[in-house]
């Protein structure tokens, strides 16, 4: 080679015409803003202020709201009919639930109702899972108790079968039930504070025991109880009076997505990240921060709930959200949780609902982009032109 072609060929180098490695850029939740983002919802709850004060912990809730016996359950009182003066019983409205066996909260019973329930609230809407346990509570209240182990795995399934309970996934939820009951009451007295208790009382431990478990025994005792889960039975243990772990915050889609739809997050370079993944993160930040702070956990998971199921879901159709929502000015519009629900995953460049109180470029103020849904999951239907070229 002369000295002439190498020289041509190194500034070949310096002028970028060979290709470079891309750079990779790791994904990151924001610190300065996640702890902006949710001290506004944390101070707005605290003092009633906005959506809190139409949307209470203790109205709206799925676990305060539904369970056995609770007032959302229960028919309506009869109503006198003028023309007979007789009583007649109205019937009952779509969602109530005829309970032979209601529960009193804070029970042994109330809180083995809520273990089988949480366990079950997974990439589903809350308010179904709870008003659903319900249901399965009315028809079969053995299920809830020891009686549960004597049935066989295709009698259980069957009966979940038979009326498509809106549970979180189903075929999954009702194996892990099964399991997790045997569990539950062979070695802890159907207790679930026991096993807590006996496990160490804290997320991580909890999680510590269950791996340390599995590997002796050769299968999971607890299935499909991970870290959000955990922290999220914890947080309804807490609103019982049992002492919350430090390391307890339930991520959930509606922490998750305004997270993101706040900014808090930064994909980096990755175009999808997992739930399950940006949920953990989410949980040791905030936990971090009510540490830090003095915050509840308790109430700083409200506020994200509260917010989400209640404003972030209706935001584009309700013109008075810049009022309602403290975070209206740090929000770009609620993201798509269709890939939530469906792939268990968050989309980098996913579809953004209009904001509520501004018109949108075209079409009508309450216009939404399309969602991911389960019919994105089958094939395209492959198209044969009318007249293919010879």
């Amino acid at each position: 080679m002369s000295a002439k072609t190498a020289v041509l060929k190194s500034a070949d180098v310096v002028n970028n015409s060979v290709p470079l490695a891309p750079v990779i850029r790791k994904s990151e939740i924001k610190k300065k803003k996640i702890a902006r983002i949710f001290e506004k919802m944390y101070r707005a709850l605290v003092n009633s202020r906005g959506i809190y004060a139409i949307a209470k912990m203790e109205t709206h809730a799925p676990q305060t709201k539904y369970y056995p016996g609770s007032p959302a359950t229960l028919p309506p009182e009869p109503k006198e009919n003028p023309q007979s003066t007789m009583f007649e019983e109205e019937q009952p409205k779509r969602g109530e639930v005829k309970i032979m066996y209601p529960l009193s909260p804070m029970t042994l019973l109330h809180r083995r109702w809520l273990w089988f329930t949480t366990l079950t609230d997974r990439r589903e809407l809350s308010e179904r899972v709870y008003r659903a346990h319900c249901e399965i509570y009315a028809d079969h209240p053995e299920f809830y108790n020891e009686e549960v182990l004597r049935i066989s795995p295709e009698e259980f399934r069957q009966a979940f079968k038979e009326k498509s309970y809106k549970i979180g996934s189903p075929s999954q939820s009702v194996d892990f039930w099964l399991k997790c009951a045997k569990t539950l009451f062979e070695e802890f007295e159907g207790d679930p504070v026991k096993l807590l208790k006996h496990a160490g009382w804290s997320v991580e431990k909890v999680y510590a025991w269950k791996k340390q478990q599995r590997k002796l025994r050769g299968e999971d005792p607890i299935p499909g109880w991970g870290r959000k889960l955990l922290s999220l039975y914890f947080m309804y243990l807490a609103e019982l009076g049992y002492n919350l772990p430090d390391d307890a915050f339930p991520a959930d889609v509606h922490a998750q997505a305004i997270v993101i739809q706040s900014g808090s997050f930064d994909f980096g370079s990755k175009v999808v990240i997992n739930t399950s993944q940006l949920a953990e993160g989410i949980r040791k930040e905030i936990t971090s921060l009510c540490r830090e702070e003095n915050w509840s956990p308790v109430h700083v998971a409200h506020a994200s709930w509260l917010l989400g199921s209640q404003l972030c879901t209706k935001c584009s159709a309700t013109p008075e959200t810049p009022l309602l929502c403290p975070i209206y000015d740090d929000c770009k519009g609620r993201v798509d949780t269709g890939s939530y629900f469906v792939y268990g995953l968050w989309r980098k460049n996913g579809q953004v609902m209009n904001k509520g109180g501004t018109r949108p470029p075209y079409g009508l103020p309450t216009d939404v982009p399309p969602r991911d849904s389960k019919k994105m999951k089958r094939e395209p239907i492959p198209i044969i032109p009318l007249f293919p070229k010879k």
